[in-house]
């Protein structure tokens, strides 16, 4: 708190609120503890976050909010062993929202604020959880099925796609779990190797890519019925669709 009032940047006022030990916790750990450069974070993501106007994203929503979240659905699993939310995601969903809004010429900062109002439901149901019961379980387990996705439109959405993780990974520290590539197309791991340098490097550690569904490796960190049965599992959840 003493380094935070030191920063007038902040432009601290009867408007601002310190963060919360949630919130502190959570920036702590992605800097393995280190306080100067969690810190250095944190000040960095709340003057994004004014600058964003992400606190009013509660009482405002994204104009294109609903259309964002038809076009790309995800799916809720359960859990994994160490409590943990696990979602499936089609990834070849998003990058056609990706193209959709470029056609439509919706901006970056407007798909950033879809993403990132979605996220702060995500934190604040933890959020709830860690002050109701002291669980400090605040990251969630992905699924990515990459089956479906094309070369082209891959390589054409590729820097809208780095923007955007960039943007919300920096600011939204240590939601991630694992993130598991699953069915991902044999040019993926070239493409990761050269982008992969451009994303915090924390983040990229978190990431394994299959070019199949590595079930077996599923199982150690989850339950056989939370794992679809299109990838060897008996969740009767349809991933596929």
């Amino acid at each position: 708190v003493n380094i935070l009032e030191s920063h007038k940047e902040l432009q601290l006022d009867k408007t601002f609120t310190f963060p919360d030990d949630f919130t502190l916790l959570r920036f702590l750990q992605s800097e393995k503890y280190q306080i100067v450069p969690a810190t250095g974070r944190l000040i960095r993501t709340l003057l994004w976050k004014h600058a964003m106007k992400i606190d009013e994203l509660a009482l405002n929503p994204p104009v294109i909010l609903a259309e964002y979240r038809t076009s790309w659905r995800r799916k809720f699993l359960g859990f994994d062993r160490a409590g943990r939310p696990v979602i499936a995601v089609k990834l070849c969903e998003f990058i056609s929202v990706l193209e959709k809004m470029k056609s439509q010429n919706v901006s970056i900062k407007d798909m950033i604020r879809c993403y990132a109002y979605d996220y702060a439901q995500l934190i604040q149901g933890f959020r709830h959880s860690f002050l109701q019961s002291g669980a400090t379980v605040w990251k969630v387990t992905v699924c990515a099925d990459m089956s479906g996705i094309s070369f082209f439109s891959a390589l054409k959405s590729l820097p809208y796609l780095l923007l955007l993780t960039k943007e919300i990974e920096s600011h939204f520290p240590e939601l991630a779990g694992h993130i598991y590539l699953l069915n991902s197309p044999g040019i993926v791991p070239k493409l990761w190797s050269k982008v992969k340098s451009k994303l915090d490097p924390v983040f990229v550690q978190k990431i394994s890519i299959h070019t199949g569904v590595p079930t077996q490796e599923l199982l150690q960190v989850m339950d056989i019925n939370v794992i679809p049965k299109a990838w060897g599992g008996q969740n009767p959840i349809y991933i596929t669709e």
